[in-house]
C-alpha cells in the first residue's frame, strides 16, 4: 500500500510532467524561419501563448538593424500601430490564451548566408502582464522566453543608399549656379539707381544739342 506521502509526489511529477512541456512549447515563433538575402519575403510572427492565463492584446517587435523595408500588415481584429522606425506593433484582440495568433509582414533582410537575424518580441497581456521573447544564444535561452530567429540562406549585402546632393543639385550633386545677364538685368545697377549706359547716352544728346545751339548762334553773329 502506497502511503499518502509517495501518493503526493507521483502525483505532483505527474503534473509537472503534463505542464513543462506545454510550457516549453509557448513561443513566439518566425515562419518561414529561413530566407534568401535581398529578396522581399512574406513573413507571420505566431504566438503559442504565455500570458500566464491572460489574453493576448497587442505585440512589440523590434526589427534586427539588418533588415529593410518591412511592413506589418493588419489581420481581422487586429489593426498596425504607429511606431518608432525600428519596430512594428500590432495591438487589437483580446485573443484567448491557448488559442495561436498570427500576425503576418513583409520585410527584405540583408547579410550572409547563415546569418541569424533576431526579432525580439513583447507580447503585451490583458491585465498588464507582459512577456520578453527577447533571449538570444541558444542554451538556456531555448528554455526560457527565446527571440523567434531568422536564417538567411544566401548572402547578400545592403544597398548603399545615393547620395543627395544639396537643394538645387543636378545629377551630378553639384549645386547648380545661373550666372547674371547684363543685358537682362534692366537700366537700374545693383544699388537701383539708373544704370551706366543710359547716362552716357544722355549726356551725349545733351552735347549734341548744345553744340548744335552754339554754331547757330555762331552763324548769327557772324552774318
Amino acid at each position: 500500500m502506497k502511503s499518502p506521502v509517495r501518493t503526493t509526489v507521483a502525483i505532483a511529477i505527474a503534473t509537472a510532467a503534463l505542464v513543462l512541456p506545454a510550457a516549453a512549447s509557448a513561443h513566439v515563433e518566425i515562419s518561414p524561419s529561413e530566407a534568401p538575402a535581398g529578396k522581399s519575403t512574406g513573413f507571420k510572427l505566431t504566438v503559442e501563448h504565455d500570458c500566464e492565463g491572460a489574453a493576448t492584446i497587442g505585440l512589440d517587435v523590434k526589427v534586427p538593424p539588418q533588415v529593410s523595408a518591412y511592413s506589418a500588415k493588419p489581420i481581422p481584429g487586429w489593426k498596425v500601430a504607429a511606431s518608432p522606425k525600428g519596430q512594428m506593433i500590432w495591438m487589437g484582440g483580446p485573443h484567448p490564451e491557448g488559442e495561436e495568433l498570427a500576425l503576418p509582414f513583409r520585410a527584405t533582410a540583408y547579410g550572409k548566408m547563415g546569418d541569424q537575424l533576431p526579432f525580439k518580441v513583447i507580447q503585451l497581456c490583458e491585465g498588464g502582464v507582459e512577456t520578453a521573447w527577447i533571449q538570444t544564444g541558444g542554451g538556456e535561452a531555448e528554455e526560457g522566453t527565446p527571440a523567434p530567429v531568422l536564417t538567411l540562406t544566401s548572402t547578400r549585402a545592403a544597398p548603399v543608399p545615393a547620395a543627395e546632393g544639396p537643394a538645387g543639385a543636378g545629377a551630378t550633386g553639384e549645386e547648380q549656379t545661373v550666372a547674371a545677364d547684363p543685358a537682362a538685368a534692366g537700366s537700374e545697377d545693383d544699388s537701383g539707381g539708373i544704370g551706366v549706359g543710359p547716362i552716357i547716352g544722355l549726356v551725349l544728346i545733351v552735347a549734341s544739342i548744345t553744340a548744335f545751339v552754339v554754331i547757330r548762334r555762331g552763324r548769327r553773329a557772324s552774318s
